[in-house]
């Protein structure tokens, strides 16, 4: 049985060693040997030194969901690029994304954090996100923004997507189920600060000028009717959307008015 303590004596070794090859060999063996990368086991909680002592020190976790927290965990290059072999070696031998929960606890959400990790995006990432659960594509994590003051907020995937300006991996959890019209904050907003006040995804993508991005939430089912609350009252073309391509202007206004276009200036 291969076990999340497994992997996590395995990686650390390769971590250290920077031996990406003999680890990923080695976590083939054991799945070889007929491993079951499904299977839930017990593992140290990698936050354990923020709980109170009475509070439980082991979670249980499937294999793929510690290797992928892992992979955000570690600071390191070659710490970080080891267990994302990991994470593909595993899912080459038959893990199931399906069975993530997007975080080992609350202190640990790696779903949200691994959106952010630029060397994670890709077919493989987009694959995983497709996969999840609709309950965990839709699930908002506690992130803290602002310094040396922070303020805890309210993050959904898709926020996470945005902020990272991946629009494959918006387009990825959508199929997941995530909803696209629910509010979210943003660890980036419009100026690169964090959006503490939830927004809707469609207005966080006009905002950052994400054409793509806003394109994709509204072919998902985006509720354009934000975009004119958002705006009531402003003359002219909100400054926003005056450089928004005509094709994607025209998915978003008629919604809002039949009378008449956007005015110019």
């Amino acid at each position: 049985m291969l076990r999340a303590r497994t992997l996590r004596d395995e990686g650390q070794r390769g971590a250290a060693s920077s031996d990406i090859a003999e680890v990923q060999s080695l976590i083939m063996l054991h799945l070889k040997k007929g491993a079951d990368p499904n299977v839930e086991g017990g593992i140290e909680d990698p936050h354990k030194w923020v709980r109170p002592l009475a509070d439980k020190t082991t979670v249980t976790s499937v294999p793929l969901e510690f290797a992928l927290h892992q992979v955000t965990f570690f600071g390191r290059e070659c710490g970080r690029e080891v267990w994302w072999r990991i994470v593909t070696a595993l899912i080459q031998m038959g893990a199931h994304p399906d069975l993530l929960k997007g975080r080992l606890r609350d202190a640990s959400p790696w779903l949200n954090d691994i959106i952010g990790t630029s060397s994670c995006r890709g077919p493989e990432l987009e694959k995983i996100l497709r996969s999840l659960p609709a309950s965990v594509a839709n699930s908002a994590t506690t992130v803290r923004l602002g310094s040396p003051f922070y303020t805890q907020v309210l993050e959904s995937p898709l926020g996470a997507a945005l902020a990272a300006q991946y629009s494959e991996g918006l387009k990825a959890l959508i199929d997941a189920g995530a909803d696209v019209n629910v509010a979210t904050c943003t660890r980036w907003g419009p100026k690169r600060g964090p959006s503490i006040k939830p927004r809707a995804p469609l207005l966080l993508a006009l905002e950052t000028r994400q054409w793509e991005a806003a394109e994709i939430l509204v072919q998902g089912g985006a509720d354009t009717k934000c975009v004119r609350e958002e705006f009531e009252g402003v003359r002219g073309t909100p400054a926003c959307l005056q450089e928004c391509p005509a094709t994607l202007l025209s998915l978003i206004w008629p919604a809002l008015t039949a009378s008449a276009p956007l005015e110019s200036g």
